[in-house]
């Protein structure tokens, strides 16, 4: 299959995975069992889409992966709980905050070098958010810095994993990052595992089905890598920032200042395009 209907496979299921996830949480409220669902769901496709096994992997690298583990198991756990506070139209816009800390992260860590593009492209993301967050426009409620915090969980573990598929099979970091967090939820509170096994029932398979459908978007992403240029096909996905932003609007009627949301979409899309 051609490499751009891998990459429109996974700027659609993107969208409609966040959307589907604030649909689900902002109504159950049950964002801990919703997210035991979402990985198990992943998992499953994850594991039929990869298609074998694992050979011996080393204990240091076994260490890394639980690391990388924690910071997803963060990322997911916190990033659920925005979806119960705060508008996707706002937090699919923050979460772009990523890419920025992601190549500072790589310059600290990696001694990586960003060009002078690359710098700008920051300031273009971090003027989108300025145009998303004005002080008398959103109130930095509880949920935006859950987003804020999930998004630095998230920018560490994709340092980790940076790291990871240097030296592992990307299959095993893919799944673990999922794997991971699933098990210290369970850990955590072995008593919900009953409830989130209801839950499933309840929301009619919708959090496993998502869960699947973000696994196909990674696989998506996965194969296009594989035929055209990273840059390209980076650059490209941010598409899925303004599309998510769109179905927000239309399908969860998110309308409190759309310009603004529409604006800023814009400008974080852009700047992540030149950041790649």
């Amino acid at each position: 299959m051609p490499w751009i209907l891998w990459l429109l496979i996974a700027i659609f299921g993107a969208a409609i995975e966040r959307i589907c996830n604030r649909y689900v949480i902002f109504k159950s409220g049950k964002e801990w069992e919703y997210m035991l669902g979402y990985n198990i769901g992943a998992m499953v496709l994850l594991a039929a889409l990869m298609g074998k096994g694992f050979g011996r992997i080393e204990a240091w690298i076994l260490g890394l992966l639980f690391l990388s583990g924690c910071f997803w198991f963060v990322y997911c756990w916190l990033s659920f709980k925005a979806d119960r506070f705060v508008e996707v139209t706002v937090t699919s816009i923050l979460s772009q905050l990523q890419v920025v800390f992601v190549c500072l992260g790589g310059i600290v860590f990696f001694e990586e070098k960003l060009a002078a593009i690359q710098w700008t492209g920051i300031i273009v993301v971090l003027l989108g958010l300025c145009i998303l967050i004005q002080p008398r426009q959103v109130t930095l409620s509880k949920g935006v810095y859950y987003k804020l915090i999930s998004t630095v969980a998230m920018s560490a573990a994709l340092l980790f994993d940076k790291k990871l598929i240097s030296v592992c099979d990307p299959a095993v970091v893919a799944l673990s990052g999922f794997l991971i967090p699933t098990l210290i939820a369970i850990t955590c509170h072995p008593k919900n595992v009953g409830a989130a096994s209801r839950f499933i029932f309840e929301s009619r398979f919708l959090n496993v089905l998502m869960g699947a459908l973000a696994a196909l978007t990674y696989y998506s992403i996965v194969k296009a890598f594989s035929v055209a240029p990273i840059s390209i096909v980076f650059s490209i996905f941010q598409l899925s920032v303004v599309l998510t932003v769109l179905l927000g609007i239309l399908f969860l009627h998110e309308k409190d200042r759309i310009m603004a949301k529409l604006a800023a979409a814009v400008m974080v899309a852009l700047g992540t395009m030149m950041l790649s």
